[in-house]
């Protein structure tokens, strides 16, 4: 009797799971064993990590990787320590502290971003995991009970960024404290520059509606007594400061010797497989993913993670039955955001006009993107 084929898929992030969806949905799961890693028990809801500095239960940010691995999915919590692609074997430590071989057939990474950390030199803190969102709602509890005139800024004014200003502002009016004043420090010209200024204007002024001011043009290095400095040795009174500046790679794919870009992503193909290696791919935060008919490059949110899971599904499906399929294809323009727990705000373009939907149908949008993304069903 033939020998039953492996798909691993290193990472429960939103690509891996949201892989693992997908092949389920192609019934791939009939064909391979199907194996996910990580090093964690759970997925960890990273988009909503802001929720942990306002609301005293946070419990929702973890889901059981139970929850995902039904059907025959098996689950096995460890850390990838090495690639071997021409024996097919991959290098685990598992939770045990135990080194282990697995082999593979078809093997997919997933690994993800994790959040850059601001240099703890530079004074502040960064929001990059949940001991620091924790460590943000005490020392901001702390000071709103021994100041008054406070001064909160959050550098860096991304999707994180303008989510965690709003929700800060909202939480800090709903608990009645008066006399907060909430900076949203911006080094670009406006608002996510790659829509409309129209509509970035129009995001802005729910932000200042809100309570939030933004300044544009600010690169801050260091928040030091009091005070952020920036632009050239300007400077700026604050109170607190919290870094929300982006993502990265998994850093550890730069110790697995596979071939990356200096950016530090996996090099894919149109079809998500790893150069000179037929059969690994990569989806995700982790790989640098190309539209070959516009060259546009993907982006690093769950929405393009979920879109490149299907498709990478349905390359497998097709591989599996003889014939190949159209490749990565880029995500339409959209942005759903929230602001605060009553107010989002969402953008998409087509047909070359822009759709903007905010207050509670906003809010919606956001939710459910928020539950798709990890496949939560309410």
């Amino acid at each position: 009797m033939e020998q039953q084929k492996t798909i691993v898929i290193i990472g429960g992030g939103y690509a891996g799971i949201n892989a693992i969806d997908a092949l389920k949905k192609e019934k791939i799961n009939k064909d391979y064993r199907i194996v996910l890693i990580d090093k964690n028990s759970h997925h960890f809801r990273k988009v909503k990590l802001f929720k942990a500095i306002v609301e005293e239960d946070f419990s929702e940010l973890f889901i059981p990787f139970s929850t995902y691995c039904n059907d025959g999915i098996e689950f096995l919590q460890g850390e990838l320590k090495a690639v071997h692609h021409e024996d097919q074997n991959i290098e685990v430590l598992d939770s045990k502290g135990q080194m282990m071989n697995l082999n593979y057939d078809l093997l997919i990474m997933a690994l993800g971003s994790v959040i850059k950390e601001v240099d703890s030199n530079n004074g502040g803190t960064t929001l990059s995991s949940l001991q620091n969102a924790r460590t943000i709602r005490k020392h901001l509890l702390e000071e709103i009970s021994s100041k008054s005139n406070l001064r909160i800024s959050i550098i860096g004014a991304g999707i994180t960024g303008i989510e965690t200003s709003a929700e800060i502002a909202t939480w800090l009016k709903g608990i009645n404290v008066p006399d907060v004043e909430i900076l949203l420090l911006n080094q670009h010209e406006r608002l996510l520059c790659d829509i409309p200024q129209k509509v970035s204007r129009k995001l802005e002024k729910r932000l200042n509606s809100l309570g939030v001011t933004t300044i544009h043009h600010v690169k801050a290095h260091k928040f030091e007594n009091e005070r952020i400095y920036y632009n050239d040795g300007f400077e700026l009174d604050s109170d607190f400061c919290i870094w929300t500046v982006g993502l990265q790679p998994h850093p550890c794919l730069q110790e697995l010797g596979l071939p990356m870009t200096d950016s530090g992503k996996l090099l894919i193909d149109s079809w998500y497989r790893l150069k000179g290696c037929n059969n690994i791919y990569a989806i995700g935060d982790c790989a640098h993913i190309i539209d070959s008919n516009t060259g546009e490059v993907a982006g690093m949110t769950c929405k393009e993670a979920m879109a490149e899971a299907k498709t990478l599904a349905k390359i497998i499906k097709a591989d599996q039955d003889g014939h190949e399929i159209e490749g990565h294809q880029a995500y339409p323009s959209l942005y759903c955001i929230g602001l605060g727990p009553t107010d989002g705000f969402m953008w998409t373009q087509k047909w070359g006009m822009d759709f903007v939907l905010s207050g509670k149908l906003g809010v919606k949008l956001r939710d459910y993107t928020w539950n798709i993304a990890s496949l939560v069903h309410e």
